[in-house]
């Protein structure tokens, strides 16, 4: 169960970055059902696997650098 939950997690943080509406990172962290930290550790491994992901201040949201 808990991969499936990752993986639903994972698709939804897509789509917030995709139409960069994830607000700030505690919103984002709410909107996922996790804590803070462990979405930083979900970026990190992202950003590891080559993913370009950056937070811009201005907006308060995270985008993809594609």
């Amino acid at each position: 169960m808990e991969l499936k939950n990752e993986i639903h997690r994972l698709n939804r943080l897509h789509r917030l970055i995709k139409m960069c509406n994830t607000g700030s990172p505690d919103e984002l962290a709410h909107k996922l059902h996790i804590s803070k930290r462990h979405l930083y550790n979900v970026l990190d491994n992202l950003r590891a696997l080559d993913a370009r992901i950056d937070y811009t201040h201005s907006d308060y949201t995270f985008y993809s650098l594609i």
